[in-house]
């Protein structure tokens, strides 16, 4: 059996599109984080809350500089330093923690042709970075990372800002953002004006095994089966755990 995603469909040009499902296949409903792009300015001005601007605002007054960059050797080491700053991110292990250079130039080069990457530097130290793949009127993240150290500038803030100005250049409609979160990475979505868009999600048995899979639900994740603050409280001591198991070096819970 196999799961067809529908993260390349467009979304619809609207703030709460009802989507409808283009194919025959079995489908259940999916909700993504995406923000409507109109312009930056309105974005900036209207869409986000104070806070969110305020700390964009606060990475200008730092000096921090924010551009557009291509996929180079200096920015593979750059991601390197800020992937093995801390082993746990957002209360658990960060899976990308001790990679070599090659394995992450390699990840980093997949979707190339329509890849777009945005460095945060800091006295010529590259201390955040997004990645977006384009694809017609939208545009994914598909990765925003920052370094622990220099949270104090909100790199992420002004990365995804960036991105938003990016969009609005390009006549990108929606940005999109994984899927609709919670605890801390729900609030920094909620906060930078992204909005719960539901998206069919396909599923494709491709014989009488996978008919059967699917007919007793076996194709859903464990978690969804799992009330959102039972996940929150499992979440929590998930974190609390990793804390306790390596104390002893640095960690992060943000971006």
């Amino acid at each position: 059996m196999t799961s067809i995603l529908s993260q390349n469909i467009q979304v619809p040009p609207a703030p709460t599109p009802q989507c409808i499902p283009v194919v025959g296949y079995y489908y259940e409903w999916r909700d993504v984080a995406a923000i409507p792009v109109t312009n930056y300015k309105h974005w900036l001005e209207k869409q986000i809350s104070p806070k969110a601007r305020n700390k964009v605002r606060k990475t200008q007054k730092f000096g921090v500089v924010i551009d557009q960059t291509e996929l180079s050797d200096e920015l593979v080491r750059g991601i390197m330093e800020i992937f093995n700053q801390s082993l746990v991110r957002r209360g658990k292990r960060f899976w990308h923690y001790g990679k070599d250079f090659e394995t992450l130039k390699q990840a980093h080069a997949t979707f190339l042709e329509r890849s777009v990457f945005v460095a945060a530097r800091f006295q010529g130290e590259l201390i955040g970075f997004i990645k977006l793949i384009l694809h017609g009127e939208s545009a994914s993240i598909m990765q925003i990372m920052s370094l622990v150290s220099q949270r104090d500038k909100s790199p992420s803030n002004a990365l995804l800002a960036k991105a938003v100005e990016l969009c609005a250049e390009r006549g990108i409609r929606w940005l999109q953002y994984g899927i609709w979160s919670r605890r801390s990475l729900g609030e920094f979505k909620k906060h930078h004006a992204f909005e719960r868009i539901e998206l069919p999600r396909y599923f494709a048995p491709l014989n009488l095994r996978g008919q059967i899979a699917l007919g007793f639900g076996l194709h859903r994740d464990v978690r969804e089966l799992i009330p959102g603050n039972c996940l929150d409280w499992l979440a929590n001591l998930r974190g609390r755990w990793y804390s306790f198991k390596y104390r002893s070096r640095p960690k992060s819970q943000g971006l």
